[in-house]
């Protein structure tokens, strides 16, 4: 909050744009309520991903998972590339369910990263072609590690039950691991079916970001066209998923990236980071003090079932 405030302060902007920001609010009000209504569905996709790696060995509500959830956002926001998440999640469970909540957290995360690369790599590609001031801004070079980064990504990600084989080999040559062996077997039951539904949660959670971050941009009164002000997301996205970062230094690169991106594409560079920081607040004041509130008033439990080999 204290970056988000810092960064509000640094903008310098001017009479033009705040005569078109009072036009806007006044007229394109709906925008900013659409922009609104999404962010619960938002964080739901979210709790649905958890919600779907996890039943494969443990019953949960709905109601424990979206509490573990905004726990999780309360924590992610002061360390770097939200990686608090994963511990603040799991903070309501028992000890010795905690390790599979950390791995299907994790899971989640890196389904979510493959899509942002792949649909960031679909940006950058088109805006190299559409733009060509972009190609002085990004090195070519980093574009293709990145490719090959994402394919590799994903041919891990089908074979995410191989993890378990590799930490089982590894425990063998060192002891100090083998009572973490079992940890893993909620990986080992992730078959490709649910991993599919993964990445499709992930991409309807990452469709949503994006048309909030687009409702945001209209809302302000930005003129930029549909294929631009996707792309434009897209490549802030992607830049900001390949930098670890805590919540606060990563939202100041975004703003920085926001002002490059929508500066080339549509002339409104300060607006641009305004409707960033907007997105921010819809998306995660609310939900990390509620992650807050939970903690101190949280009685989350998870009943171990029983996994039938072969149930998938």
């Amino acid at each position: 909050m204290v970056s988000l405030v810092y960064q509000f302060t640094k903008l310098e902007v001017g009479s033009q744009e705040i005569a078109l920001l009072k036009l806007s609010i006044s007229s394109n009000w709906f925008f900013l309520a659409f922009a609104c209504l999404l962010m619960p569905l938002n964080w739901l996709t979210e709790c649905g991903k958890w919600f779907l790696t996890m039943r494969v060995s443990y019953s949960i509500s709905w109601r424990t998972c979206i509490k573990c959830v905004l726990m999780g956002v309360s924590v992610s926001l002061v360390t770097p590339n939200r990686i608090g998440e994963y511990f603040g999640r799991v903070a309501g469970i028992n000890p010795d369910q905690r390790g599979a909540g950390i791995l299907t957290t994790l899971l989640g995360g890196f389904a979510q990263n493959l899509i942002t690369w792949t649909a960031g790599i679909l940006a950058v590609l088109f805006l190299f072609n559409e733009q060509i001031e972009f190609s002085s801004y990004f090195n070519t070079s980093y574009t293709l590690v990145v490719i090959l980064i994402t394919i590799i990504g994903f041919l891990l990600f089908f074979k995410i039950s191989l993890v378990k084989k590799w930490f089982t080999y590894l425990s063998g040559k060192f002891k100090l691991l083998k009572s973490y062996v079992d940890v893993f077997e909620v990986l080992e039951q992730q078959d490709n079916r649910i991993l599919i539904k993964l990445l499709g949660l992930s991409a309807c959670r990452y469709l949503l970001y994006m048309s909030q971050y687009v409702l945001l941009l209209y809302f302000l009164g930005i003129e930029c066209s549909l294929p631009y002000a996707f792309a434009g997301v897209a490549f802030i996205f992607f830049i900001q998923a390949s930098i670890p970062l805590p919540a606060g230094l990563g939202l100041i690169m975004r703003g920085n990236v926001s002002l490059l991106v929508w500066g080339t594409l549509c002339s409104a560079s300060m607006l641009g980071v305004v409707a960033s920081y907007l997105l921010f607040i819809i998306n995660f004041s609310l939900t990390a003090f509620l992650g807050v509130y939970f903690f101190f008033k949280s009685d989350i439990s998870f009943k171990q079932i029983k996994h039938v080999e072969n149930s998938h």
